[in-house]
């Protein structure tokens, strides 16, 4: 059964193409989605283990800044009691590092858990997605066998 309560059996080898060509669009999409979240994950974490140098030994040390990913820029480690956090939109709001620590981990929880769902809902595609397949496969063997019949 198809997952809108279809007998897959019943419908067309054309409609099963598109079906199937769908869910591997949808199936690419999640797997773009979940590359995204990844990425998104590794940053929350890569921010809060950055957070544990904010200590009073490390006060006026020299840092490099990042701007983009390859490129930095020196600086002096001047403030180490608070950190201006990004929580999006615009918005900044000012923290301790463990304060900021706290609030990457419960982002970083929350990007998890989306990770967790779009996997679940991949694995689902995958599914029809097979089941999908060997239909037109059958449907085609069958085809094959009735065009030698005749």
């Amino acid at each position: 059964m198809a997952s809108g309560g279809v007998d897959m059996q019943q419908l067309p080898l054309e409609q099963l193409v598109q079906l199937k060509d769908e869910l591997s669009a949808e199936l690419e999409q999640l797997g773009n989605s979940s590359q995204q979240l990844r990425i998104a994950a590794g940053g929350y974490a890569a921010t809060k283990q950055s957070l544990t140098s904010l200590t009073p030994a490390n006060k006026d040390k020299e840092v490099l800044i990042p701007l983009t990913e390859s490129l930095y820029v020196p600086g002096t480690l001047a403030e180490v009691e608070t950190v201006l956090l990004d929580i999006g939109t615009g918005y900044y709001v000012e923290k301790s590092p463990v304060g900021a620590g706290e609030f990457m981990s419960r982002k970083l929880e929350l990007v998890q858990e989306s990770i967790k769902r779009v996997a679940d809902i991949a694995q689902q595609k995958r599914q029809q997605l097979e089941m999908v397949t060997m239909t037109i496969q059958q449907k085609a063997q069958a085809a094959q066998q009735a065009g030698q019949a005749a």
